[in-house]
C-alpha cells in the first residue's frame, strides 16, 4: 500500500508539473523579454564567474559596481543565483541559466504546495492548491513584469517551511525538523524581505503548535520553535553579515523616494480588478501593473472559509488550519492597503520592504490553501453518497476546477514582447555599466560614482601612464594581481571599492592602503613590484559560516541518532 501511495504521489506531482507548463511556456522561446529588474542575467553571470573562481560562499563580485566591484551577494539574497550560477559552470549561457532557474522555481513551488496541502486535505485538494498557487496572478507579475528572480524563488519555500513545521510537530522526527529548517532557512537566503514578511506567521504557528504540544507531552513542546531556530542557524552565513556589515554600503539609500511604502499601497478595488500592464507602481490607484488576486482565487478562498462552519470539531486540525489561513489572508490584505499605514510606521525595519503589495505573495499562498480546504469539505460531503459518486465525483470536480484555473489564469503568464537578445547583451561592459547604475546601493557610502560608460573599470590595479605602468596578471573575484612599475614616488588610487576583507600584499608582504571615495589610496616605492589584492572573509563572515555548518551537523546527527534509537527499539521488541 505504501508503494501504491508513493506511486500515486509521483504521478500527481508529474501531472502538476505538466499542468504548470503554461506559466513558463514563454521562457522556452529564444531571446528574452523586458522586465523591471533587468540586472538578473548580469547577476547570474557574476555568480557563475565567482563560483568558477573557486569562491564559496560568494560575497564579492568583480564587474558590477561600475567595475569597482562590490559585495552584492553578501547582502542581496543569493540562493536563486547559486542555482543559476551552477548552470553556467557547466557551460550554460547566463541568459539560459536565468530562464532555467525561473522554470525550476515554478516547478518547485508547485511541488512544495502540493506536499503542504496534502498533509491536511489529501491528494486531490492538494493538486488544486498547487495549481492555484503557481497560477496566482501575482506570480505572473513576479515573472513577466517585475522579473524578480529572488522573490520568485522564495515563492517555493513558503509552503516548504510550513510543511516542515507541521510535520515536525506531528511526528517529532528530526528529519522533518531538517525539512522545516531548510524551508525557513532557504526562505531567508532566497529573499530576505519575503522571509521578514513570512516570519511572524511562521512564529505564531510555531507558538500555537508548541502550546498544543505542551499539553500532550511537555518534553517535545518546543520542537516547532526549535525547527524555526535551526532555520535561522542554517541561514546564518547570509543574514548575520547583512546586519553586521551593512554600514559599509549605501543600502539605506533604498528607503524612501518612489519606493517609499506610503506611495505603494494597494487600493481595495484593485484586489478584484486592476488593468493588466507592464508599468510600475505609483501612488494612488492608477498603477501600471496589476494587483489582482484572481477571481477564482477569491472564489475558492471564500468557499474555503465557509467550510469552517461545516468542519468544526469533526475535523479539528483542518478547521484550525483553515481558520489560521483565513485570518492570515485578511491580515495580509490589510497590510497591503493604506489602512495599515500606522503599522508600517511603527514596525522596525518595515520600510525596507518598500512595497506593501509584496504581501500579495502571502495572499496567494493562503488563498490557494483555502481552496484545497473547500475541495476537501466537498469530498467529505460526498462520502454520504453512493459508491460511484464517492469514487468518481471528486476527481472529476478537481479536473474541472483545474481546467478553469489554467484557462482563466494562463493569459497573464505572457511577456510584454520578445527581444532578440543573447547572454552577451547582458554581460558586455556596456550592459554591466547600465546594471551598475540600476543597482549601486552596495557601493561604499559617499563613493564617487562614474557617470559615463568610458569610466567603467577594466583593470582594478590600473595606474596612470605618467606614474608608471601596470600589467594585470590575475583578475578573479577574490584576488587581483599585477606587475607594476612605478616612476614617481607619490600616492595613487587603485579603482577598487573598499569593503572589509580586502588585503593588499606588496612583493609578498602585507601592506596598508587607505579607503577613499574613489578607490584604495596606496603608496608604492619607485621600481618594479608585484601587487596582490586579496579578499579574506571577515571574522563576522567566518563566524556566520561556522554557525551554518554547525546547524547542518547538529540536524544530521539528530537524524542519525534518532534513527538508530528507533531501530534499536524495534530490535529489542
Amino acid at each position: 500500500m505504501k508503494f501504491i501511495a508513493k506511486f500515486s504521489d509521483i504521478l500527481l506531482i508529474i501531472s502538476i508539473c505538466i499542468l504548470s507548463f503554461w506559466t513558463v511556456k514563454p521562457l522556452f522561446a529564444a531571446g528574452f523579454f523586458p522586465i523591471h529588474d533587468s540586472t538578473q542575467v548580469a547577476r547570474v553571470y557574476e555568480m557563475g564567474k565567482a563560483l568558477k573562481d573557486g569562491v564559496f560562499p560568494v560575497r564579492i563580485v568583480s564587474d558590477l559596481g561600475f567595475g569597482y566591484g562590490y559585495p552584492l551577494f553578501n547582502f542581496y539574497a543569493p540562493l536563486a543565483y547559486y542555482l543559476a550560477g551552477l548552470f553556467t559552470i557547466f557551460g550554460v549561457a547566463a541568459l539560459s541559466a536565468t530562464k532555467a532557474t525561473m522554470i525550476i522555481a515554478v516547478l518547485f513551488s508547485a511541488v512544495t504546495m502540493y506536499l503542504f496541502a496534502k498533509v491536511f486535505f489529501g491528494r486531490y485538494p492538494a493538486v488544486l492548491a498547487s495549481i492555484l498557487y503557481v497560477y496566482a496572478t501575482y506570480h505572473a507579475v513576479d515573472i513577466y513584469v517585475r522579473g524578480d528572480l529572488a522573490e520568485y524563488m522564495a515563492y517555493a519555500f513558503i509552503p516548504l517551511a510550513f510543511y516542515g513545521l507541521w510535520q515536525a510537530y506531528v511526528t517529532k522526527k528530526w528529519k522533518y525538523m531538517l525539512i522545516g529548517a531548510l524551508g525557513f532557512g532557504g526562505l531567508i537566503v532566497a529573499h530576505n524581505l519575503t522571509a521578514f514578511m513570512v516570519s511572524p506567521f511562521l512564529l505564531i504557528a510555531a507558538i500555537i503548535l508548541s502550546v498544543i504540544s505542551y499539553k500532550k507531552n511537555p518534553k517535545s513542546a518546543f520542537v516547532p520553535l526549535a525547527t524555526l531556530f535551526f532555520g535561522i542557524i542554517l541561514a546564518s552565513f547570509y543574514w548575520i553579515p547583512v546586519f553586521a556589515e551593512m554600514r559599509y554600503t549605501n543600502v539605506h539609500s533604498q528607503i524612501g523616494g518612489g519606493a517609499a511604502f506610503g506611495k505603494n499601497f494597494v487600493c481595495f478595488q484593485q484586489f478584484w480588478y486592476s488593468q493588466w500592464g507592464y508599468g510600475g507602481s505609483v501612488a494612488g490607484c492608477n498603477d501600471g501593473m496589476s494587483f489582482m488576486i484572481g477571481k477564482l482565487h477569491i472564489f475558492f478562498a471564500l468557499l474555503g472559509f465557509l467550510t469552517l462552519f461545516f468542519l468544526r470539531k469533526r475535523f479539528l486540525q483542518q478547521s484550525i488550519a483553515l481558520l489560521f489561513a483565513s485570518v492570515s489572508l485578511v491580515v495580509c490584505l490589510f497590510l497591503s492597503t493604506s489602512a495599515s499605514y500606522i503599522f508600517w510606521k511603527i514596525i522596525p525595519g518595515s520600510a525596507f520592504i518598500q512595497y506593501p503589495w509584496r504581501f500579495l505573495e502571502l495572499v496567494s499562498f493562503f488563498a490557494s490553501f483555502l481552496g484545497a480546504g473547500f475541495l476537501f469539505t466537498l469530498g467529505e460531503i460526498m462520502q454520504k453518497q453512493t459508491k460511484r459518486v464517492r469514487l468518481y465525483a471528486l476527481p472529476i470536480i478537481t479536473i474541472i476546477c483545474i481546467i478553469a484555473v489554467v484557462i482563466l489564469q494562463s493569459k497573464f503568464f505572457v511577456p510584454q514582447k520578445y527581444l532578440n537578445v543573447s547572454s552577451r547583451d547582458f554581460t558586455n561592459p556596456k550592459a554591466l555599466f547600465e546594471a551598475s547604475k540600476i543597482s549601486n546601493e552596495y557601493m561604499p557610502p559617499h563613493f564617487v560614482l562614474p557617470v559615463i560608460e568610458k569610466a567603467y573599470v577594466t583593470n582594478p590595479l590600473a595606474i596612470s601612464s605618467f606614474r608608471g605602468k601596470s600589467d594585470l596578471l590575475v583578475n578573479k573575484s577574490q584576488i587581483k594581481a599585477a606587475k607594476i612599475f612605478v616612476l614617481r614616488l607619490e600616492p595613487f588610487v587603485f579603482p577598487l571599492a573598499y569593503f572589509p576583507g580586502w588585503h593588499m600584499y606588496l612583493d609578498g608582504k602585507e601592506s596598508q592602503f587607505v579607503p577613499t571615495t574613489r578607490g584604495l589610496l596606496v603608496n608604492i616605492p619607485i621600481g618594479y613590484h608585484t601587487v596582490v589584492l586579496q579578499y579574506h572573509q571577515t571574522f563576522i563572515e567566518v563566524l556566520a559560516n561556522f554557525l551554518s555548518v554547525t546547524g547542518v551537523i547538529v540536524l544530521l546527527l539528530g537524524i542519525i541518532f534518532s534513527e538508530r534509537k528507533h531501530s534499536h527499539g524495534k530490535t529489542s521488541s
